[in-house]
């Protein structure tokens, strides 16, 4: 492989490295938001839900380091993510 050739496919891998590193941080957000939605439904009327026993505070405490540390991931703006692909 040329020297050319190979910085080619170093620069597509490392983009498309980038791609996936953005859409997994997207993702992680996406699950997180959905889950707490989810907890915050199961909380507003647990006598509807038969969840009068249930604590939910593990989840919400699990929720909550989930997206502090989501949120120290790569996002955009610095180096090693890239915005959404072009599909």
């Amino acid at each position: 492989m040329s020297t050319d050739d190979q910085k080619d496919y170093e620069k597509a891998f490392y983009e498309g490295q980038a791609r996936i590193n953005y859409e997994l941080v997207r993702v992680n957000k996406k699950l997180i938001e959905a889950i707490n939605t989810l907890i915050n439904l199961l909380q507003a009327d647990r006598s509807a839900h038969g969840l009068k026993q249930v604590d939910l505070t593990g989840f919400e405490a699990m929720m909550k380091e989930a997206s502090e540390i989501s949120e120290k991931i790569a996002g955009i703006d610095p180096p090693g993510c890239l915005g959404p692909p072009p599909y």
